[in-house]
């Protein structure tokens, strides 16, 4: 699934020597800075956020130019969830006629999994890393949790704050300000797991 944050701008007349086409440039600029910011973030940590990849090749960003300025930048949403060190809520079936004989029940993770716990993963040794994969290849896995890796929230704000300033001196006392639906969800909450998550991140 794909998470979309839009940033929103009221277009006024301007109120100094930078033009339409310089501010369209410089939006432009910005856009695609974003994508760059995000992805030297995630390669940043100790742990980098990379795996396979797709995480960070699924980041674009798209510019509408019109009386309203809206900017978008896509993502898969799990990197929401990454950032915050959960997991989504899901439904599992924890055992099949096949795995034990055992009666299937759903369970919501509501973003914390059970096998995060120090406990349990003490009790199972899942802190012991195990190597997966291939005998001539594949990598490890297990060990102690990663724990969140925010790639997003502190980039974005800080970067969006730039924006803001950009968008306030070029159109000067006429200046309606920016709309974030980022910024919004981080404060306000929402009403999926993913808006909830962004919520605890700042």
């Amino acid at each position: 699934m794909m998470n979309r944050q839009i940033w929103s701008i009221q277009k006024m007349t301007g109120t100094n020597n930078i033009t339409e086409e310089d501010r369209q440039r410089w939006l432009e600029g910005w856009t695609t800075m974003m994508r760059t910011y995000w992805i030297e973030k995630m390669n940043s940590f100790s742990h980098p956020v990379h795996d396979t990849g797709r995480l960070q090749s699924s980041i674009n960003g798209m510019l509408h130019p019109g009386s309203i300025t809206t900017i978008e930048h896509h993502f898969f949403e799990y990197g929401i969830f990454v950032a915050r060190g959960s997991s989504p809520a899901f439904a599992w079936k924890t055992w099949t006629a096949a795995q034990g004989g055992k009666v299937p029940r759903s369970r919501l993770g509501s973003g914390h999994l059970e096998f995060l716990d120090p406990d349990y993963r003490q009790k199972h040794h899942l802190n012991d890393p195990k190597k997966v994969g291939p005998v001539w290849g594949g990598k490890e896995a297990g060990g102690i949790p990663i724990g969140p890796r925010d790639w997003f929230a502190k980039k974005y704000v800080y970067s969006l704050h730039r924006l803001d300033d950009f968008e306030a001196n070029f159109f000067g006392v006429a200046y309606n300000g920016l709309l974030s639906s980022a910024l919004f969800e981080m404060f306000n909450g929402g009403n999926t797991t993913a808006k909830n998550t962004l919520h605890h991140l700042l």
